[in-house]
C-alpha cells in the first residue's frame, strides 16, 4: 500500500513537472516579438491649415495693356470732343486711348464747325500722345450773280506807325481771328521793314483767312523754314492750298 502511494506521487510529479517547466519558460523566456503599437496622435494638431491668399481686386485706373503687336496711343484734340480716325477707322472721341499697329498711319480729327485735320505719323513703341489743334471754318462770302463776292480790301494802318507797333497789332488781330485787320497791320509792318519773314507769315495767313489766295501767294515767305511751313499749314487749315 505504501509502495502504491509513493508511485502515484512520483507519477503525479512527472506529469506536473513539464507543465511547470513550460509555464516557467513562458514567464522567463524570450519576450514576444510583437510590434509595439504607435501612440495615437492628435491629427487636428499636426495638420496644417492652408490659407488661400486673397485675390487682389482689379484696378480700373490703369488701361489694359495693348495686345502683342499693337501700340497704345493717347489722342487729344483742342477743342475737345473731336472724332478720331486712324487709317479710315473711327477709334473714338477725343480724348481717347487707341490701339494702333506699328508703322506709318494716317490720323484724322473731325469736329462740326471746324476744319478737318489730317496727319501721317510713324507709330512706334513709347510714342506718347498726339494732339490735334482744330481751326474754325472760315466764313465764306455769299454768292452773287456772276460769281462769288470778292474779298473786302484789308484795313489800312494809320500812317507813321513803326514796325514794332504794327507787328504787335498784327499778332493780336491774328490771334483773335480778325484776319482783315491782321492783314492791314502786317502790310504796315512790311512797309516799315520789307522782307520781314514774320510779317510775311502773318500777312499770308490773314490773306488766306479773308479768301484772297493770290495775295497769300505773293506774301508767302520765300525762304524755307518755320515761317513758311507755318504759313502753308495754317492756310491749308483755312481751305487754301499754297505751293
Amino acid at each position: 500500500m505504501r509502495a502504491a502511494i509513493v508511485s502515484s506521487v512520483v507519477l503525479a510529479l512527472g506529469v506536473c513537472a513539464p507543465v511547470a517547466v513550460a509555464q516557467e519558460r513562458g514567464a522567463s523566456g524570450t519576450p514576444s516579438r510583437a510590434k509595439p503599437s504607435k501612440p495615437a496622435t492628435d491629427r487636428s494638431r499636426t495638420r496644417r491649415k492652408r490659407r488661400k491668399k486673397p485675390t487682389p481686386p482689379p484696378r480700373h485706373d490703369v488701361p489694359p495693356a495693348a495686345p502683342a503687336g499693337e501700340v497704345t496711343v493717347e489722342i487729344r484734340s483742342v477743342p475737345r470732343g473731336a472724332d478720331i480716325w486712324v487709317d479710315g477707322r473711327k477709334v473714338g472721341v477725343a480724348p481717347v486711348t487707341a490701339r494702333v499697329r506699328p508703322g506709318r498711319r494716317v490720323f484724322r480729327a473731325t469736329l462740326a464747325g471746324h476744319v478737318r485735320a489730317d496727319t501721317t505719323l510713324v507709330v512706334e513703341p513709347n510714342m506718347g500722345y498726339l494732339v490735334f489743334s482744330l481751326a474754325r471754318e472760315p466764313t465764306r462770302p455769299a454768292a452773287v450773280a456772276g460769281g462769288e463776292r470778292p474779298a473786302p480790301p484789308p484795313a489800312r494802318a494809320p500812317a507813321g506807325r513803326d514796325y514794332d507797333r504794327a507787328m504787335l497789332d498784327a499778332r493780336l488781330a491774328l490771334r483773335r481771328e480778325r484776319y482783315r485787320d491782321a492783314l492791314g497791320h502786317a502790310q504796315a509792318a512790311l512797309a516799315a521793314k520789307p522782307g520781314d519773314p514774320e510779317a510775311q507769315m502773318i500777312a499770308t495767313i490773314a490773306a488766306c483767312g479773308v479768301g484772297d489766295a493770290a495775295r497769300a501767294r505773293r506774301t508767302l515767305p520765300a525762304a524755307r523754314g518755320s515761317y513758311r511751313e507755318v504759313s502753308i499749314a495754317r492756310c491749308r487749315a483755312l481751305g487754301v492750298t499754297l505751293p
